[in-house]
């Protein structure tokens, strides 16, 4: 995340993250991590990009376009509830 200008939150944990490599599109990143559910949407929303569209139901999802960040042409984070206390956050990067 840091390469596309974004932090993790402060009291995230077991991240992982992993290149993926694909013929339709330039290699990309996908991720996870887990954070408190109650901050989740703070964080979500106060990443940096130029749109945004965020969809909510059980679980919050944004499709973003970063600023001029390397080669990433675009973002999907997807946050899904895990009890009532943690939330699971997903990410990938799609270039070109």
């Amino acid at each position: 995340m840091k390469s596309i200008g974004w932090h993790l939150p402060s009291r995230a944990d077991g991240q992982d993250c992993q290149e993926i490599a694909s013929n339709t599109f330039e290699s990309g990143w996908a991720g996870e991590f887990q954070m408190p559910q109650r901050e989740a949407r703070d964080w979500l929303t106060a990443l940096r990009g130029t749109h945004a569209d965020l969809r909510e139901d059980d679980r919050l999802h944004l499709s973003i376009v970063p600023p001029s960040y390397g080669r990433i042409d675009s973002v999907d984070v997807d946050i899904r509830w895990e009890g009532e206390v943690r939330a699971v956050v997903t990410f990938k990067t799609y270039n070109g």
